[in-house]
C-alpha cells in the first residue's frame, strides 16, 4: 500500500501543492530505505536478489529523469 501524505502537508502546513508534493515523496521514500534495511538486517530479503532488481531499476530512474 502506498502512502500519501501530500493531504496532510497541504491542509496543516499550509504548503503548496508542489512543495507538498515533493515532500510526500521524499518521505515515502525514506520510509521505503528504512523497511528495505530492517529487513535486509533480518535477512528477510534475499541480498543479491535486491542487488539485482536495484541495478535494473537505477538506469531507468536515471533515464526517466532526463
Amino acid at each position: 500500500m502506498v502512502e500519501s501524505y501530500w493531504c496532510l502537508f497541504i491542509y496543516y502546513l499550509h504548503l503548496s501543492s508542489i512543495i507538498a508534493s515533493g515532500l510526500s515523496l521524499f518521505t515515502i521514500v525514506v520510509s521505503s530505505i528504512g523497511g528495505t534495511y530492517a529487513f535486509i538486517k533480518q535477512k528477510t530479503i534475499d541480498y543479491k536478489l535486491f542487488v539485482v532488481i536495484i541495478s535494473f531499476i537505477l538506469p531507468g530512474i536515471i533515464i526517466g529523469n532526463c
